[in-house]
């Protein structure tokens, strides 16, 4: 609230940071849910401005929320206070299935044009009516900057055009370690924008930690998966990679060349992978299940599937249970008729106490 910001000013004002300095300062705004007026910004920015720790993260929750006030006004007024702050390192939006849209976007982008000290960015704008002008002020704020980790969550939000803008500020980025794009039910996209996207990915070869979120994309077909396998496959040190392909039209040919990448990085520990709702069938998951032999750090591996026998199924479950490695797992098919999900669980808690739940699709 208003008050309880203004006693944040007080609280500040009261620390002496040469007997305390900050190293951090971690500011959760979630609970704000309404407009805020000129005197709460005030009181905000003078709150900022007593402190000058390292870093300063902070985090907004707002998915599904029901504002009493404009949402895309208070994030402009978020903005107008943290822009004032040289210190910002990590800032993270979750404002899936809000009214959200352009205007809000733009001022978040102006933010985090600023923000010349931010490693660390997270906008979820998911089912949002965010649009091409607001991608575009996105994608011009990130282009170029020191940015290490960045997390974007724009199912159903992106248009096609939006995309391949995103994609040209995605190649600037050659600080960055991790990246998460989900284009889940992104159905404006077609064929040629994904692969542009795709081939942004071979100018950021830094990148350990990689999650692509295509479900159901009607555009996601082979030819994409096999372009994607083929560019991954230099990208030697990735550790941890996670790819959600539910609903594609990929078969077993895109898994193949999937599974010839898969082989190739030997320092993957992690590897999470969708494939429910394709057609890709036995003869694709012999395939993935001998690739996994090759993986000596993998320690947690989830796969999602449908359609697959018992005899897909027991050439997953061989390959599982000869790595090691391995300390979380959790394996979804449909359509055998042994329960081979209770039959690997307890293989697998024979070698670990460790067990992680079944991977949803999104």
């Amino acid at each position: 609230t208003g008050t309880g910001l203004c006693k944040l000013e007080e609280m500040l004002g009261g620390v002496d940071p040469q007997k305390f300095p900050l190293l951090e300062y971690s500011f959760d705004m979630s609970s704000i849910s309404g407009s805020l007026s000129e005197a709460v910004k005030t009181s905000m920015t003078q709150a900022m401005a007593r402190t000058s720790p390292a870093r300063l993260k902070v985090s907004v929750d707002w998915k599904r929320a029901n504002f009493a006030g404009d949402i895309n006004k208070t994030c402009k007024n978020l903005a107008d206070v943290l822009v004032t702050v040289s210190w910002l390192t990590e800032l993270s939006f979750k404002l899936e299935r809000t009214v959200f849209n352009d205007d809000g976007c733009s001022a978040l982008s102006l933010l985090i044009e600023y923000a010349t000290n931010l490693t660390h960015l997270s906008l979820d704008i998911n089912w949002t009516s965010v649009g091409e002008r607001g991608i575009a002020s996105l994608s011009r704020a990130i282009s170029n900057s020191p940015l290490k980790e960045l997390h974007l969550y724009l199912s159903n939000s992106i248009p096609n055009a939006g995309l391949s803008v995103l994609a040209d500020a995605i190649k600037t980025l050659r600080n960055l370690r991790a990246l998460t794009v989900d284009l889940s039910e992104a159905t404006e996209v077609n064929e040629t924008t994904l692969s542009r996207f795709i081939e942004s990915l071979s100018d950021i070869p830094l990148v350990s930690d990689l999650t692509l979120g295509f479900a159901q994309c009607s555009s996601f077909k082979d030819k994409l998966l096999t372009k994607l396998s083929a560019l991954l496959e230099s990208h030697i040190h990735v550790s941890k990679l996670q790819l959600y392909l539910w609903g594609t039209k990929v078969t077993d040919q895109g898994i193949t060349a999937l599974s010839s990448m898969i082989s190739k990085l030997t320092q993957l520990s992690t590897l999470k992978l969708t494939l429910g709702g394709t057609t890709v069938s036995d003869q694709g998951i012999s395939v993935l299940a001998k690739s996994l032999g090759s993986l000596r750090h993998l320690s947690q591996l989830q796969l999602g599937f449908s359609g697959i026998s018992d005899f897909g199924a027991e050439e997953m479950y061989n390959a599982t249970r000869l790595i090691e490695s391995i300390d979380k797992l959790s394996i979804n098919f449909q359509g055998t008729t042994q329960n081979w999900e209770t039959i690997i669980d307890e293989t697998t808690l024979k070698k670990s106490t460790k067990y992680i739940p079944e991977l949803d699709h999104k």
